[in-house]
Formats: structure tokens, C-alpha cells, sequence
């Protein structure tokens, strides 16, 4: 039997620390818990040897598949749900996880994440990266539920091609910080996790802002040069091991609201990066120079030139002239 099978009932030896559970027999248990494991996931006999024993506890199957770069979650997440899990865990990042949300989206099957990928965005922002292991198997499979927004981002290129509709649960956004994510390297972000995206973007901060407009639902256009356009659904990005607590994005943002974020980015000067890093390190309330906000269920934004579109540290296109975000609909989790 290969990595990339599928392996029903698995049972391995017991790890040194045995998760339990206070209440294994809610009436809102998994019956069958599918576990989609990342190929280079560090510990993978570990982990599904805790998940058993959540399993156990719960008298729920373990099904187990591993991705592969051919197939990296999509197509594992397919087959575990026609096999009957009504649970899916991805240990993990969150590219992974975005190839199982057109599984899940609007479906009552929950989501547990096992936070093991170079990226944790979304894990982070839902605080379930802290703890041990065994804390977060437990709480994947175990944790109670939760139900957030998904928005989805659709790109025309300069040929004219479409791409999307593609899936985030944080923020999808373009200009320099989709530049920034295609620069940084998986080994960076194995090492630094999602504070890697800010390393590397000190490098970007004096390139040259780009020409693009924006508009949330049908209000006005606002045209200017923008370092980036994002739209969010979490009001921090995440910083581990850099910045603790994460870097204050839009104050306003939940995750669970119906609507998405916008935070225009768009210093003239280079002396207006100041303000704006103070904005997000600390978290002043007051307004500064080269940051806007607005909030609404759609966000549209164009650009006279193509530029790079990231969702949720995905570029997803290279060459994108109009962007449309809005919220596609909502997922289930199981978090601490």
C-alpha cells in the first residue's frame, strides 16, 4: 500500500501523550472522521495515531489519505466524503485547505485543521496554531463548531482569459503583496511560517506603488497608485515568532459577517510607511496617511496594467487587469 492510498480503520501504536476527551459522546460527533495528510507534513505517524485515539473515543472511523504534488487535497477530499466521512481534517497548511473548501462550501460537513503546513494562516487567525499536538488533533476532530465566511476572488487577464473562481478564507489580494507571495520560498515559510510574507515584503516597500481603482458593491471608483488592494475577512495577519498577536489589518473585519474588508494601501511617500506600520503593529485607532477602509459584499477592483492576485498565499494570476471578490458562501469548522 502506497503514501497516496487510502487507509481505512488505521490503527498504530499509542503515542507517549493519549488525547482524551472530557465528553466523547456529544450528540454532534463525527461518525466518520477523514483525514487528508500533507506529503511533507513533519510527524504523520504521529498524528494519525492521535487522531485514532480521538476516533476511538468517539467509536468514529478514521479513513486517511495523503496528498501528492499530482493531487495536493481536492480529490482526497472527494473520496473520503463518498466513503462517508462527515468530517474532514487537513493536517496541513493552507493551500491545502483551500483545495478542499469547493467540498465543503455551504455543506454540513465540518473542516478540522491540524496546523503542521509551511502557511497557517487561517489557523492562526482562528487561534487553534497554539498548544500541542495533541491539543490540536483533539481539537480538530473534537472542537466545537463554528461557521465562518469563504469569499471567493474571479480574475480577467489582459488576454482576456478568466481565472477563478478561486477560494479564501483569509484575504485574497493583488498588487505588491501577491508580488511578495510568489517571492517568498517554501523554505522561508517552513522556517518563519506566515511572518516569512513580511520579511520578504520589506523588500517591496519602496517599489514603485501601481495605477489600479477600487469600488465595494456600486459606490464611487477610487483611483490612485496602490502598493496593494486587499479584501479581507480577518482583521489580523498573523505573525508568528516576529510580531506576537499579528499585524492589525482592518479592525472592522470578522470573520462571520457576510461581508469582506477592503484595505487600500497607497502611501505616496516613503515616509507614509511609518504611520502605516505603527496602524498595524499597535493598533492605533487613529487615521493615517496612505491607508483606506471600506466594507461591503463585493469588492471590484482594475488595473491598467497586469498585476499578480494572491488568495490566501495562493497567486492564483499573474496577469490580472479586473478583480471581483465577494463572499461565496460559508464553511464549518471545528476549533478549541
Amino acid at each position: 500500500m502506497t503514501r497516496n492510498s487510502v487507509l481505512a480503520d488505521v490503527r498504530l501504536p499509542a503515542t507517549r501523550r493519549r488525547p482524551t476527551l472530557a465528553d466523547p459522546r456529544r450528540a454532534d460527533s463525527p461518525r466518520c472522521v477523514g483525514l487528508i495528510m500533507h506529503s511533507l507534513a513533519s510527524r504523520p505517524g504521529r498524528i494519525v495515531s492521535m487522531a485514532q485515539d480521538i476516533a476511538a473515543q468517539l467509536h468514529a472511523r478514521l479513513l486517511v489519505e495523503f496528498t501528492s504534488l499530482a493531487d495536493p487535497g481536492h480529490l482526497q477530499a472527494v473520496r473520503l466524503i463518498e466513503r462517508g466521512a462527515d468530517l474532514v481534517v487537513v493536517a496541513g497548511g493552507d493551500g491545502t485547505i483551500r483545495q478542499v473548501l469547493p467540498e465543503l462550501l455551504g455543506s454540513p460537513i465540518p473542516l478540522g485543521i491540524i496546523p503542521v503546513g509551511s502557511g497557517n494562516v487561517l489557523a492562526a487567525a482562528l487561534g487553534l496554531a497554539p498548544g500541542s499536538l495533541a491539543d490540536q488533533v483533539g481539537a480538530a476532530i473534537a472542537g466545537r463548531l463554528l461557521d465562518i465566511d469563504v469569499g471567493e476572488v474571479v480574475c480577467t487577464e489582459d488576454t482576456g482569459r478568466t481565472t477563478g473562481p478561486a477560494l479564501f478564507c483569509c484575504m485574497a489580494g493583488i498588487g505588491r503583496d501577491a508580488e511578495t507571495v510568489r517571492a517568498t520560498s517554501r523554505t522561508l515559510k517552513k522556517l518563519l511560517g506566515p511572518a516569512a510574507y513580511g520579511v520578504v515584503g520589506l523588500g517591496q516597500v519602496l517599489r514603485r506603488p501601481r495605477p489600479m481603482s477600487w469600488r465595494v458593491d456600486t459606490d464611487h471608483w477610487q483611483t490612485g497608485r496602490h502598493w496593494t488592494v486587499l479584501a479581507t475577512n480577518t482583521p489580523l495577519v498573523p505573525g508568528a515568532h516576529i510580531v506576537p498577536g499579528g499585524v492589525l489589518l482592518a479592525e472592522q473585519a470578522r470573520m462571520d459577517d457576510g461581508l469582506l474588508d477592503v484595505v487600500a494601501v497607497a502611501p505616496q511617500r516613503p515616509d507614509e510607511w511609518a504611520g502605516i506600520a505603527v496602524k498595524g503593529l499597535f493598533g492605533s485607532p487613529a487615521r493615517v496617511p496612505g491607508l483606506d477602509y471600506a466594507q461591503g459584499p463585493t469588492i471590484q477592483v482594475h488595473s491598467p496594467e497586469p498585476v499578480a492576485v494572491q488568495a490566501d498565499g495562493d497567486i492564483v494570476s499573474a496577469r490580472c487587469v479586473d478583480f471581483r471578490a465577494r463572499i461565496a458562501g460559508r464553511i464549518r469548522l471545528r476549533v478549541a
